[in-house]
């Protein structure tokens, strides 16, 4: 096999990492770290992800030009792997979205899907957007699911917590409906 198609190859390097119980992200240096040392053992798919979880989680340590992510994320050996995941992830998110608006709800959890398997960083708003896509679609704990993990990422993204709350009051969790509905008012009001 050679490098090339190693490297365009595809497999879901985000499965299973981001749970409501797990959520995959800890320092930009612990993840930095770990993606050098995935980069030295050759395992470019999990370098891949540990430098596009160290960018989200510390997006201010990033921005430094020598930051050690995106030196990696840019360079010759991950940087096209990089951008062909984050482009293809984007463009899938984007899709999504047309196909919500158009009601195709359940063609834009099979593209939301492929957009979190493919890219860590097209993950944190597509499952907010899967979420959304899994209440209409009355998949409530599957919508309860990817919303907890989007509010994680994003605490202050009202739509998600408001989306998690009718999925709540669909299964009669009036409670935690409440909570939700008072996070939304909460973040409104700033």
């Amino acid at each position: 096999m050679s490098l090339f198609s190693f490297l365009f190859k595809h497999r879901p390097i985000n499965a299973g990492l981001n749970t409501p119980e797990r959520i995959y992200l800890q320092s930009a240096d612990t993840h930095a770290s770990r993606g050098e040392e995935a980069l030295a053992s050759g395992d470019l798919e999990k370098a891949l992800l540990e430098f596009k979880y160290s960018v989200i989680a510390d997006s201010q340590a990033c921005r430094e030009p020598n930051a050690r992510a995106l030196v990696h994320l840019k360079g010759p050996v991950l940087g096209p792997l990089n951008i062909k995941r984050t482009t293809r992830g984007q463009s899938l998110v984007e899709r999504s979205v047309r196909a919500q608006e158009k009601g195709k709800h359940a063609k834009a959890v099979r593209m939301l899907t492929q957009a979190i398997d493919l890219c860590p960083i097209a993950a944190v708003p597509a499952f907010g957007l899967r979420g959304k896509s899994y209440r209409v679609l009355g998949r409530f704990k599957e919508a309860i699911c990817d919303l907890t993990i989007a509010v994680a990422y994003a605490p202050k993204l009202a739509e998600a917590y408001e989306e998690r709350s009718m999925a709540y009051e669909s299964l009669g969790d009036r409670e935690s409906a409440r909570r939700d509905r008072e996070k939304v008012r909460s973040i409104l009001a700033r």
